[in-house]
Parts: structure tokens; sequence; C-alpha cells
């Protein structure tokens, strides 16, 4: 589907005191403790990319009659050098009555619902000119850039989503929402995706953004009398995604070393089966080798250190897991993979790769022993010279093709 011209699906905005670009509206926020508060989203560096920017920065959103919203907060910091960060996201407080005006206008559509992307969702960009039609791809890290004047920033945002649109985005776009097809918003446009993903678009998805800033989404119906509902449930302030991912008859799960299962689960099983297809399909005994894998990356989680706090954070910590590395041959494959018994040996290998995921994020695996004995590292053992980490550590395991070490920090 082309964008359809002339029919408004969002709204531009900018910082007007510390800006030099304009981007574009994602949704309407509320704070998830004051139900008073409202705020616009949309990406970080379209209002924060300046050094001198600063909270209640004046930002304009052109809405009919244009609307001021105040800079509220921002992530990453763009003053650091070459930051790294889960998110690239801003918000601005506006008043309830803009927020009323924006959604009663027409201008800022608003979502039926949210939930976390998955790979091969059907979705759409909803940008100023129109909805770009689209495929939610998979999870991926690398490194951003965004103008400043003359200057380029660069960032590295590490736990991002591709989304492979009919047309690729454009500038102005950055914050813009993706939906899927049902309606539900599933994250907002960061800007075109790294080099080696030409004609894909990077976004950053919900989740992470609300659990950041502590607010929830405005709903379709939300100005109508109530909050809004999907599914059936209510929407309350402090509910985020994964506490509404299934039916509401349906209990929650527990959590996994703080991992909320739901709508999260399905992402942190995605991401740990390519983690797990891109580091050990080729083993001559494939799923032991696999569930070792598995076992290292639950086991770096179970540490809660600077590998990371959850699955997806330790599996994308960059040059962690080679699989994942930008100059890593087989990443693109990586990345295209899908699950299929009766497939090509990848997919029947990511068949397998995902089966042991499941069981991880579940909590089904941690009910085994761990063949690993609690590694946290592994390299080849046909390494001619060893890793640097691995120097002055023996190790506490041999499985297949690889040595384990349960001793290095």
């Amino acid at each position: 589907m082309r964008p359809r011209a002339g029919i408004a699906q969002a709204l531009h905005l900018d910082n007007r005191v510390h800006g030099n670009s304009f981007g574009t509206v994602g949704a309407l926020l509320q704070a998830a403790g004051d139900s008073s508060k409202y705020f616009v989203l949309t990406a970080g560096h379209v209002l924060a990319i300046s050094p001198q920017v600063r909270f209640g920065d004046s930002v304009n959103v052109e809405s009919s009659p244009p609307l001021t919203a105040s800079l509220f907060d921002w992530e990453p910091s763009f003053g650091d050098v070459r930051p790294q960060t889960d998110i690239d996201a801003a918000i601005a407080r506006i008043s309830e009555a803009g927020a009323r005006t924006l959604a009663a206008s027409g201008g800022q559509p608003l979502p039926a619902g949210f939930a976390n992307p998955a790979s091969g969702m059907a979705a759409r960009l909803r940008v100023a000119r129109g909805d770009i039609a689209g495929t939610v791809v998979a999870a991926v890290s690398g490194w951003m850039s965004a103008a400043d004047g003359a200057d380029t920033i660069f960032y590295f945002i590490r736990t991002g989503w591709l989304f492979d649109p009919d047309e690729p985005s454009v500038h102005g776009d950055s914050g813009a929402a993706i939906w899927s097809a049902d309606d539900r918003l599933i994250g907002i446009c960061c800007g075109a995706a790294p080099d080696a993903y030409p004609g894909k678009t990077l976004f950053i998805p919900l989740g992470p953004i609300l659990d950041r800033f502590k607010v929830v989404p405005v709903l379709r119906g939300h100005f109508g009398g109530g909050l809004a509902e999907r599914d059936g449930t209510e929407l309350r302030p402090g509910v985020r995604p994964a506490a509404i991912a299934s039916a509401p008859s349906a209990p929650t799960p527990p959590p996994v070393f703080g991992l909320p299962l739901g709508a999260d689960a399905a992402r942190a099983a995605d991401v740990l089966a390519r983690t797990l297809w891109g580091e050990a399909r080729g083993e001559p005994e494939r799923v032991e080798a696999m569930s070792a894998v598995a076992w290292v990356v639950l086991n770096r989680v179970r540490k809660q250190t600077w590998w990371g706090k959850t699955v997806v954070d330790v599996c994308l910590k960059p040059f962690q897991f080679s699989c994942w590395n930008p100059n890593d041959r087989n990443r693109p494959r990586l990345l295209e993979v899908r699950s299929n018994r009766l497939g090509s040996a990848d997919q029947q290998a990511f068949a397998d790769a995902l089966d042991i995921a499941q069981n991880a994020v579940s909590g089904a695996l941690l009910q085994q022993d761990d063949p690993t004995r609690r590694a946290t590292h592994y390299h080849s053992r046909f390494l001619s010279i060893y890793p640097t980490w691995a120097r002055g550590h023996k190790p506490c395991e041999a499985l297949g093709n690889h040595l384990f070490y349960n001793d290095v920090n």
C-alpha cells in the first residue's frame, strides 16, 4: 500500500528553542501515576539532539490549530560521546485540552491497543503523508546517525527492530508510529536502518519506552467516556503491555529473572532463538549445543551485571555473541530465517532453536540440570589462540566443540 496523499495519519513537531530538524508525533501518552498528565511521544533525536537542550524547551506541534508542548524527558543523552541506548525517544508535556484537541481532530489517530513486535508481523508506518505498509523483520542492534545542524551525531541502539516498508522512510518520519494490522501500537520509527540493511527502517518497540518514562498510551475511546479497553481488559495507569498480553481469563505467568512473560516473552524467545541458531546450528549434536548456549544466556541474566538484565539485553549486548556482530557474514541470514520443520536445513535448525528458546523463557529449562555448570562464557575448542578473556581461566566443562567457563567476570 502506497502512502495515501492528503490523508494525515500523524503530525509533525519540532523543538522551537534548540532544534535543527523536525519529526513526527508517534502517540499520545498519559502518566502512569497521574491521569491528569498527557504527553506527545516522538524520537529522542527529534527534540533533544542538541547538547544545549533543556527540560521545558518549547515544542511546536503542527496541528490545526497549532499546539505548544513542553519537553519533559528524553533518552539517550546526545551530549555524551557516542551514547549506547535501548531507546531513542522523547516525551513533551501537553495540556489535557491539547490532548483532546489532537484526538478529536483526527490529526493524531489513536490506536485500538498496543503490543510488542514479532517477526513476520504485518504493520504500517503512520507518517504525515499517509500510511506505508510493510512487515516487521527481527530484533537488531546497530549504529544510527542523526544530524544536528552541520554535525552528525552517532549513537548505538541495543534493542531495536527492523521494519521492511513498501517505501523507505524519509527525513521527518522519525518518531512516527508503527501499528499492527489490527491497529495496535507496537513502536516508533527511529530512522533508516544501518547500511547493512538497505531499504529497512529501524524502530523502537513500545514496551521499553513505557517502562522508561512511566507512561501508558492513550487508546481509542479514551476521551469518549472512560478508559480504553483492549480485548475486554481495562487499561489503567501503571499497567504494562506484558500484563495484558493474553486474554483476561488467562493467568499471568510468573516472571523469570525479572523478565515479564506474555507480550515480552515472544520477543525474548525470538531473539534468543536467533542467538542459538547463529551460535550453534552447525554443531554435530545441535539440540544439546543450542541448549548449552541458552544456559549461558540465562546464567548471564542471573548475574544481573553489565552483561544485561534480561534475555534480550544479554543476547544483543554488543560484541558478546559474535552472531550479532555487524560484520558477521551470517548475520543477514540470522535476521531472515524462519521456523519450518519441513523446510530448508536453516529453517529446521531454527525450529529447534525456537523450541529451546521458548522453554528457556518460560522457565521450563530451569527445571533441568545445567550441563554448563553455570558457565557464562564459551569458545570453540579448535581455536589456535584462545580469547583474551580466557587467559588465566580453566574450562569448567567441554561440550561438543566448545569449552565453557564459569569463573569469568
